[in-house]
């Protein structure tokens, strides 16, 4: 009996750990998708606040290759603003860009 309890809570504490995973994924796949609708009618500044978000919610989940993508998206709007130093250093920053070429 006591083995079924064991079982039990850790078959919910993966539940729960997956569940969390999944409400991260989506918060990250939203704050991408509106960062590209902002983007798209040229409105940097909202765009660069949900990438940032975006790639916060990557960094602290060590989801490689969104943080990458997440990443060069982000220089990219920092380019059409014209703040160049922030892009290169987020392009310099990355550390898994070997395997995302």
């Amino acid at each position: 009996m006591r083995y079924l309890k064991v079982i039990s809570l850790l078959l919910l504490n993966y539940q729960f750990a997956k569940g969390q995973d999944s409400l991260l994924l989506h918060s990250f796949q939203k704050h991408t998708t509106q960062a590209e609708s902002y983007y798209r009618v040229n409105l940097y500044a909202e765009s660069i606040q949900e990438l940032e978000q975006a790639l916060t919610i990557s960094k602290n989940q060590q989801w490689a290759e969104e943080q990458v993508e997440t990443a060069i998206f982000l220089a990219e709007v920092h380019r059409k603003v014209k703040h160049f130093d922030k892009g290169w250093d987020l392009l310099h920053g990355l550390n898994n860009s070997i395997h995302f070429p």
